[in-house]
């Protein structure tokens, strides 16, 4: 029979070493040219991801436990390794070092992808697999945060006479930021706001949401792709944002069940 944490460490490594192997690209281009050795070091990051996807496509639910927290281990090293890089072009960037086509948001953002991901194997391999209370409101924090942010990455990357669909993105970025202060509002007043009923409503709540903006994703994912509308959106960038939006209900939906259980 697979071990859970086998399985669980091997979706968590094919979902977000893809992620982290597109965060390069994108940063890459973003550089400017003689941005020459940042964009060298973000190839090199590709390189290693997907050298890490094509380690992982040896392992299966049923290989052995030591093995794969081995694995975890490696892949842990690269994502805090990416993580040391976008925060140090983030510095870069704040201190006006380097100009590029990167915000600085968009690039603290993509650093606590990182973050989030080297953490999610450290637990991993701690033996922590099932979802907690504490665990339901701080993930939520964490990807309600991740949705404002793409909400407002959209609307400025699409072209400002896209008049409607940047009043949307608007929308949505102000729909989400008031669920993060929610969400954080929920967070201070742990342990007591750690109940049954009052996770259910939140998680239920952020579902009906994420569903919506994951939605509106796909239609701009669709649009872009067959040159529809105006925007300076990569449609891999589109498609990312899409699966991030998807990822995050699948999270939610791993959380009621558990919430059912108990």
């Amino acid at each position: 029979m697979a071990n859970p944490i086998v399985a669980r460490s091997l979706d968590e490594i094919k979902f977000w070493s893809r992620i982290m192997k597109e965060h390069a690209l994108f940063l890459s281009l973003g550089f400017t040219y003689e941005q020459k050795q940042l964009i060298d070091e973000a190839r090199q990051f590709i390189s290693l991801f997907e050298r890490i996807e094509g380690k992982l496509a040896t392992f299966t639910v049923n290989s052995d436990l030591r093995q794969v927290q081995a694995f975890n281990i490696e892949v842990y090293q690269a994502a805090v390794a990416i993580w040391n890089y976008k925060r140090k072009v983030l510095g870069l960037t704040l201190r006006c070092e380097i100009r590029t086509n990167n915000y600085p948001l968009l690039v603290d953002h993509i650093s606590r992808e990182a973050a989030y991901f080297a953490n999610r194997l450290k637990e991993l391999n701690e033996g922590k697999l099932a979802p907690t209370p504490d665990a339901v409101i701080e993930e939520n924090v964490f990807f309600l945060k991740i949705m404002a942010d793409h909400a407002k990455f959209i609307g400025h990357l699409l072209d400002p006479s896209e008049r409607k669909l940047v009043e949307q993105a608007r929308e949505f970025s102000h729909d989400f930021d008031q669920l993060v202060f929610q969400a954080v509002d929920l967070d201070s007043m742990r342990p007591q706001s750690e109940t049954r009923p009052i996770l259910s409503q939140f998680l239920n709540q952020n579902k009906v949401s994420v569903a919506s903006l994951r939605d509106f994703k796909r239609t701009a994912r669709e649009l872009i792709e067959a040159c529809r509308i105006k925007s300076n959106i990569h449609p891999l960038l589109a498609d990312h944002t899409f699966r991030e939006a998807e990822r995050f209900l699948e999270i939610i939906d791993l959380f009621e069940a558990s919430l059912a259980r108990t």
